[in-house]
């Protein structure tokens, strides 16, 4: 009997993972420039472009991609990381 999941691997999972990170910016900054609440611009995309560089890595490791380009989006993921740290500590926003 198969299972109603084998088209959903790993690849596909992060796929649709990072489809979610992208609605979710999207209304994030649609929802800042509608009623200017929320986050802005570049806190959007530090804080979810590390977890979406995060998702790429993960794709690129399951769909078996050349290690250089997993270790770029980690490595864009750590950048990501350190900028949401400093609007975080920096006091240009709260949760730090």
């Amino acid at each position: 009997m198969p299972d109603r999941f084998d088209w959903l691997d790993a690849a596909r999972a992060a796929d649709l993972i990072a489809g979610l990170l992208l609605v979710e910016a999207a209304w994030l900054l649609w929802r800042h420039r509608r009623t200017g609440r929320g986050p802005r611009a570049a806190e959007v995309l530090a804080m979810l472009g590390a977890g979406f560089a995060l998702v790429m890595a993960l794709r690129g490791v399951a769909s078996g991609l050349a290690w250089p380009w997993t270790a770029l989006w980690l490595a864009v993921a750590g950048i990501a990381h350190i900028c949401d740290l400093i609007q975080r500590i920096g006091g240009s926003r709260p949760g730090a």
